[in-house]
């Protein structure tokens, strides 16, 4: 096709055909977005809703507060971190799991006698 008819070589016409994309877009979940009618699949382990309505914002502040007290080390703020972990799983923000396997039972909270 010739640029002086006003068609660009390779398409033809100039209407919304000409803007949409190839076969490759389409076959690949079109233009917009995921593939269509695929199944939604659960989030990863370790990802869970944000706590929009801030239920337990004070309770991420203070453990917050804590690791700035203690220069972001987290083994310091290990029982902070446990009631977040719980204000979360008690409110359905996160699933509920046993805090030993996370590292936070009881027995990983006690004082570590230093050698």
């Amino acid at each position: 096709a010739s640029r002086e008819s006003g068609q660009v070589q390779g398409r033809q016409g100039g209407g919304p055909a000409a803007l949409s994309p190839g076969p490759a877009a389409m076959a690949s979940g079109g233009q917009f977005g995921g593939a269509r009618g695929a199944a939604p699949k659960p989030p990863e382990r370790g990802v869970f809703p944000l706590d929009h309505s801030g239920e337990c914002k004070e309770v991420m502040e203070e453990y917050m507060r804590c690791l700035k007290d203690h220069a972001s080390a987290a083994h310091s703020c290990r029982r902070a971190s446990k009631a977040y972990l719980e204000c979360r799983m008690e409110r359905n923000l996160m699933a509920k799991e046993d805090l030993a396997r996370l590292g936070l039972g009881e027995q990983d909270l006690a004082p570590r006698a230093e050698p």
